[in-house]
């Protein structure tokens, strides 16, 4: 038998998300990745503990073992050698003793029903009567550094990030197309050199959408009844590249998405996006506002062919014992939230709308499809349920246009207006001439039709703005 400790960091979008400068954000993603990375950790560990090789590298996670028990103290002082680089983090860990990984995880439910169970808070905190910090304003200050904009104070977790930051600088191959990586937020508002080439895709009824950011949060559905059947293989090695399959269709997803969007772009200078985090099946990404549709629509789409395709690649000549974790594969899609902010928005606020509207997602495509639901800080902030579309659909209108493309912005607020003012709208589309819009709302109840006008604020098309968009 084996003794597994499982060590994990826990609410990691709450902790990237909590500074708003983007070196910052890339740089607690590049210190998340290369920290927890079986490379980094290998001389590291306290002795009696080996890395697992039952697992693949997922930014966040990490799983040692050993052949005997292991005590308290030992516990302890591996979640501190852990934590001890990534100080801003909150950190669990359980012990558990079993023949495989496979096996710990299935009888424990993931650590949920352990007895030896650990928690470490945060190292770093704000103390009364000191400095902030000036990276995140989360933490006291311990450390003058050089900024863009002059001299200023970090504390603990920032001046890892600001490392970080400056590692992750140095790693990246520049592209071939000479397209830039953002390291500001500002970039994405400028992705593209000024030029007189054909018509850039453009906001539908948003005239001054380059200012305008979309945060995307995206999580795996079903995943647990994949894991369930992974975990009934009895396989270590199955489960180990299993899983890595997992990572690695979500991280081609979002590079899918990345080039979609470039291909569409006119002169590119900056990639659209800025991928905060990209593990598991969790993605948490910055996208200019006006290809955030374009964005959305190819992960989605994008994660579940790349996911069936590489558990299928694993399974391939497997045996019939492999066709329950294939069948389970089919059934994954992802739930998406998207929140369109100004550039200067909190970025804090905009994480925590993204992941109700992810929730609405998950609810409404119960585990079976992949949605998309999306709120717009720049008219309300709040969570509405009815904004969600089946990705399907939204890929279909991204091709063919969006289902109210033919009501130009001043037409689209008269529809609202006779909605918000309770008088019959297909009374008006009869009236104004409009069969075909008559028509869609005679089929359509009227949540959905504020939905859909809601939508096409930031719908992308391939066009000049007209005289008198908004």
């Amino acid at each position: 038998m084996t003794t597994y400790v499982v060590i994990g960091a826990k609410r990691i979008q709450q902790w990237i998300a909590r500074t708003p400068r983007l070196a910052l954000t890339k740089g607690a993603s590049h210190a998340l990745t290369t920290r927890t990375s079986c490379e980094y950790l290998r001389d590291k560990l306290p002795n009696g503990l080996r890395l697992s090789d039952e697992v693949p590298d997922i930014a966040g996670v990490v799983v040692l073992e050993s052949d005997d028990g292991v005590a308290d103290d030992t516990v302890r002082a591996a979640i501190t050698m852990v934590a001890k680089d990534l100080p801003g983090l909150e950190w669990s860990a359980w012990v558990y003793e079993a023949a495989s990984y496979v096996e710990a995880y299935q009888k424990t439910g993931g650590g949920q029903r352990c007895a030896r169970v650990y928690h470490v808070v945060p190292a770093t905190r704000r103390l009364p009567m000191l400095a902030e910090c000036e990276g995140c304003h989360e933490e006291s200050a311990e450390r003058a550094v050089d900024l863009p904009d002059g001299k200023g104070s970090y504390g603990a977790d920032c001046v890892v990030r600001r490392e970080a930051f400056k590692e992750w600088k140095d790693t990246p191959e520049p592209r071939e197309d000479g397209v830039a990586e953002p390291e500001m937020f500002e970039h994405l508002t400028k992705i593209e050199k000024p030029g007189e080439d054909a018509h850039p895709v453009r906001a539908m009824g948003r005239r001054d959408a380059d200012n305008h950011l979309a945060l995307i949060l995206a999580d795996g559905n079903r995943m647990g009844d994949f894991f369930k059947e992974v975990a009934q293989l009895k396989d270590p090695q199955a489960h180990k590249a299993l899983s890595k399959a997992l990572d690695d269709a979500t991280r081609e997803a979002a590079r899918r998405a990345r080039e979609a969007v470039i291909a569409t772009m006119v002169n590119p200078r900056y990639c659209p996006d800025a991928l905060h985090y990209v593990g598991g099946d969790d993605v948490m990404a910055s996208v200019a506002g006006r290809f955030a549709w374009i964005w959305a629509v190819t992960l989605a789409e994008a994660f579940e062919t790349e996911f069936q395709s590489r558990v299928n690649d694993v399974c391939a000549d497997s045996g019939s014992k492999f066709e329950e974790v294939k069948k389970a594969a089919k059934s994954a899609s992802l739930g998406v939230g998207m929140v369109f902010t100004h550039v200067k928005a909190p970025f804090a606020g905009a994480r925590e709308l993204a992941e109700e509207m992810e929730k609405i997602a998950k609810k409404k495509g119960k585990g079976e499809k992949s949605y998309i639901a999306w709120a717009d800080t720049t008219v309300d902030h709040k969570a509405l349920e009815r904004n969600v579309i089946d990705t399907e659909l939204a890929s279909e209108e991204l091709r063919g246009g969006h289902v109210l493309r033919d009501l130009g912005p001043s037409a689209r607020s008269a529809l609202k207006q006779e909605l918000d003012a309770g008088r019959d709208a297909v009374a008006w589309a009869t009236r104004t001439g409009r069969p075909e819009t008559a028509k869609y709302l005679e089929g359509h109840c009227e949540d959905q039709v504020y939905a859909d006008l809601d939508r096409a604020r930031w719908w992308p098309v391939v066009e000049e703005i007209k005289e008198g968009q908004e």
